[in-house]
């Protein structure tokens, strides 16, 4: 979602100053997605922490801010995702994917999921179930730590790096496993392999016995938007097998990939023709 910052303060006479600094801080909250706290939002806004205090909780209430359970860092809500249409891709990447996905999945058999990064978690809003008896599988709607899951970590790796940063800060790394990675520098180091090979891992990290591989999918403006993977039990496709699925598992992701693009490119080409896409 592009959005210009327009923080300096406006005068007019039907300029209503609450609704403006109600503006100014989701233009400050769209600027740092790894969420704020409320005097970090205040201050970027230019407002007293009683006056951000009061909008924040009021447009919380309306669904254009949220927070994660009871914590104390704001992020952009759903309302405003919901407002952007296209460029939020929350409700048509799902149907971008699908064909791609599918094909994945009776390449392979296995579980193929779809996600997004939200709210410093990741959210599986996509799922193909495996054709096999013994499955792994997580539903459309489950939400998986970003630390723990080759679809989070996928996502991670690709973030600009403050972003990424800023997030990890905030992050509690939980342990799950054995095998979870529960330090800032076993999982920077495992980003910077994922980084490099393009693909993630996750052998057993949030659940025992399971095992995932994940690749990032990109927008039109090269930005992580989400990720593929393929879920399976470890007993079936330990890590070393699923590696075999590298090249798969990225060709689907470019696949999706190339079809958010596109439909960035139509987005654009109607805004620029009066909302009639033409080729």
């Amino acid at each position: 979602m592009r959005m210009q910052q327009r923080l300096a303060p406006s005068t007019g006479r039907y300029f209503v100053q609450a609704v403006g600094k109600a503006f100014r801080l989701l233009e400050v909250l769209h600027a740092h997605p790894e969420g704020l706290r409320l005097r970090e939002a205040s201050g970027r806004a230019g407002l007293e922490d009683s006056t951000a205090l009061r909008l924040l909780a009021t447009m919380e209430q309306l669904g254009y801010v949220r927070r994660h359970g009871g914590a104390k860092t704001y992020y952009l809500g759903p309302r405003v995702y919901e407002l952007a249409g296209g460029p939020a891709l929350v409700a048509s990447l799902p149907r971008l994917a699908r064909p791609h996905l599918e094909q994945l999945q009776r390449l392979t058999g296995e579980d193929v999921h779809l996600a997004t990064l939200d709210v410093g978690e990741a959210l599986c809003i996509e799922t193909l179930k495996s054709s096999h008896i013994l499955a792994a599988s997580f539903s459309t709607g489950f939400r998986i730590p970003v630390h723990a899951s080759a679809v989070g970590k996928a996502i991670l790796a690709f973030l600009d790096d403050p972003v990424r940063d800023a997030l990890l800060r905030r992050l509690s790394l939980d342990t799950y496993t054995a095998r979870t990675l529960w330090t800032q520098e076993a999982l920077l180091a495992d980003l910077r392999l994922t980084r490099e090979r393009g693909y993630s891992l996750d052998e057993g990290e949030f659940s025992p016995g399971v095992s995932c591989i994940g690749a990032p999918v990109f927008n039109l403006e090269g930005r992580v938007v989400a990720s593929v993977s393929i879920t399976a039990p470890s007993q079936r496709r330990p890590a070393s097998t699923l590696k075999e699925l590298a090249g798969a598992i990225q060709a689907t992701a470019a696949g999706v990939s190339e079809a958010v693009r596109a439909a960035g490119r139509a987005e654009s080409a109607a805004g620029r023709n009066g909302g009639l896409a033409v080729e």
